[in-house]
This record gives structure tokens, C-alpha cells and sequence, in this order.
């Protein structure tokens, strides 16, 4: 071999040796970006879901707005001021209280007590919530007590019901029906309905078709 080709091959081992050592260094950077750009999407994710955690506990910490009333088809204004609706949702508020207190008197308390709780409700919808007195955020509250008194007394008498009926006792078991559809006078509410059809039921059973007495049971 001539010195002149030596002399190349010594010239070329120091570039062929630099080219090697840049593979490691260029994969090195690569697999570095990669992990770089993995680790920028992780931490998107978590503050994503950090923030929408903080959403979450900040409205579980709060307390729920109840959603305003919908004024009933038969509350309007009727030129009536704000103060004046106030005034005459706030007359509806007292009768529903007393009835409420009074919801042993008679069957029908209970329910007249929840209307007149919501026509109250209705009213107070069709001024601003900022003028509302400090009764009407009672509203809700009472209702849904008056409701569980309801349910409460209908159940119980429900079950007067089923008594009478085993015993064959059927003018009790009408005057039973008869009181759990004045507790709910409603004619569209199933408590009703199913008041209204045992007493037809019973009826005709006391006038003598017997196609009845097993099945109403």
C-alpha cells in the first residue's frame, strides 16, 4: 500500500469515529423530546382534572340554589305591583301555615295546606328573588313536610283500608277509601285513582257481584 493511500485511511478513521459518536447523541435528544413532550401532555391532564376536581368540591361546599318557581298558568300580575304580590303571596304563606298546624282537624288540611304553598310559591315567581321576605325561603321546606305528613297519613289510612277489607268489613273499608281521597283530592294524582276504584269496587261487592271479593285484594 503507498503512503499516500495510508495517509487517506488515517484521515478518514477521525471522521468515520466522530459519525459514530453522533448516533447515540442524536437518539439521546430524540428519546429526551419524546419524554419532554409525554410529560407536558401528563401535566395538561392532571391540571384538567385538578380544575375540574376544584369545580366540583367548590359546588359540593356550596350550598344548592334552589331553582326559582315557574309561575303557575293562573299567577299573573294583573297590574299588581311587586309589593302587592308579595302581599297576597304572603296571605297564601299564612293560610298554608295554618292549615299545616292544623292538618289533624280535618283530611283535607294537608293537601290545601301544600296548594296554597304553592300558589304562594307561584306568585312570589314573578317578581325579582331580590325582594322576596325572608318567609319565602321557607317555602320549599314546608312543602316538603306537608308532603311527608301526606304521604304518612295516606299510608296509614291505606292500611286502615286493608284491615277492613279482611275482615270483611266493607262500609269501613269505603269510609276508609272515602278519607284517602279527601287527604289527596287531586282527581289526577294515583293516590286518588286508586281510592276512587277500590270504592267502586266495594260498591259492587255490597250490592252483590262477587267477581270482586278475591281480586280486590
Amino acid at each position: 500500500m503507498s503512503v499516500s493511500n495510508q495517509r487517506r485511511r488515517k484521515r478518514r478513521k477521525p471522521e468515520g469515529g466522530k459519525h459514530e459518536l453522533n448516533l447515540p447523541l442524536i437518539r439521546n435528544v430524540v428519546v429526551s423530546l419524546a419524554v419532554v413532550m409525554v410529560l407536558l401532555m401528563v401535566t395538561h391532564l392532571v391540571l384538567q382534572r385538578s380544575e375540574q376536581g376544584s369545580a366540583g368540591a367548590g359546588g359540593a361546599g356550596t350550598a344548592a340554589v334552589e331553582p326559582k318557581a315557574a309561575p303557575l298558568p293562573n299567577a299573573q300580575r294583573r297590574d299588581r305591583t311587586d309589593q302587592e304580590i308579595i302581599e297576597d303571596a304572603e296571605d297564601k304563606f299564612g293560610t298554608a301555615s295554618t292549615y299545616l298546624l292544623q292538618y289533624r282537624v280535618a283530611d283535607e288540611n294537608l293537601s290545601t295546606a301544600i296548594d296554597n304553598f304553592r300558589k304562594a310559591e307561584s306568585e312570589l315567581a314573578l317578581v325579582p328573588e331580590a325582594l322576596w321576605p325572608d318567609w319565602a325561603f321557607q317555602i320549599a321546606e314546608q312543602i316538603a313536610e306537608a308532603e311527608d305528613l301526606l304521604n304518612s297519613q295516606f299510608s296509614r289510612v291505606k292500611l286502615d283500608y286493608v284491615r277492613a277489607y279482611q275482615a270483611e268489613d266493607y262500609a269501613d273499608a269505603t269510609a276508609q277509601c272515602e278519607r284517602m281521597r279527601r287527604l289527596v283530592p287531586d282527581p289526577n294524582d294515583e293516590r286518588h285513582i286508586y281510592a276512587k276504584e277500590k270504592i267502586r269496587r266495594l260498591r259492587a261487592m255490597m250490592s252483590g257481584d262477587k267477581k270482586y271479593r278475591w281480586s280486590d285484594r
